[in-house]
């Protein structure tokens, strides 16, 4: 509070007082009221309401990005699951984050299944497959996105690259340490043996032919039973001749 006193002020004359105001940096848009009042010995009192509008101080922060996969090979037709973790390392708050994340290959992402943890009190919006907003990140604030992917089916082996990328209004745009993306390896299931086969290591050549023995051994039985029967057949046919 300010206050000025003037010992007298004669008939029509006039007074003008000017100071200078320094706003202290906030990061949010405010309204500044000034309440002026004015009082002599021989007058009423008389009050000036004054707003301003004080717009925020844009500070710039900093972001960290992480992609992480829980399995680095699978099957085609199977599942896995991509972690993002977004976390805010600088001074102030991060404002309308995007991130966004690619899918590169025969994978497509698997709906409602994305959750998302650290979110106390975060506005967070998805805006489609592999696409996120955040309202405002706090400073030293971190947020995970978890979700699965699907590997279509196919009999050839390939790779499958996963890509993100984050930036805020008030942030440079940031990537994982491995700018490549994420790789996944995936298998072709060429067969009915490698169908049902799990991953087998240095083991799968023996486990391949176990089960291919189990897999045929009805037929070969049928096989021979029925040669069997032929030569009977044709025991019986040369003893009537």
């Amino acid at each position: 509070m300010i206050t000025f006193t003037i010992d007298n002020i004669g008939k029509n004359e006039n007074y003008k007082l000017v100071y200078d105001l320094k706003y202290n940096e906030i990061e949010k848009t405010e309204e500044m009221v000034s309440v002026t009042k004015v009082k002599a010995k021989n007058s009423k009192e008389e009050i000036i309401v004054t707003k301003n509008k004080i717009d925020a101080t844009v500070k710039e922060t900093k972001l960290e990005i992480e992609k992480t996969v829980e399995k680095k090979e699978v099957r085609a037709g199977e599942k896995n699951t991509y972690i993002i973790t977004l976390k805010n390392i600088g001074k102030y708050d991060a404002k309308d984050v995007i991130i966004e994340d690619k899918l590169i290959g025969n994978a497509k992402y698997i709906e409602n299944s994305v959750k998302i943890e650290n979110n106390d009190n975060l506005e967070i919006e998805q805006l489609g497959n592999g696409r996120f907003k955040i309202k405002v990140l706090p400073k030293e604030k971190s947020v995970i996105i978890r979700y699965e992917v699907e590997y279509l089916k196919q009999e050839e082996d390939s790779i499958v690259t996963n890509k993100v990328e984050a930036k805020g209004s008030n942030t440079d745009k940031v990537y994982p340490k491995e700018k490549e993306g994420v790789k996944v390896k995936v298998i072709g299931v060429k067969d009915l043996i490698q169908k049902i086969l799990p991953k087998a290591g240095e083991r799968s050549k023996l486990i391949y032919i176990i089960l291919a023995i189990i897999i045929l051994m009805p037929s070969i039985i049928l096989r021979i039973e029925y040669i069997q029967a032929k030569k009977r057949q044709n025991m019986r046919r040369n003893r009537k001749r």
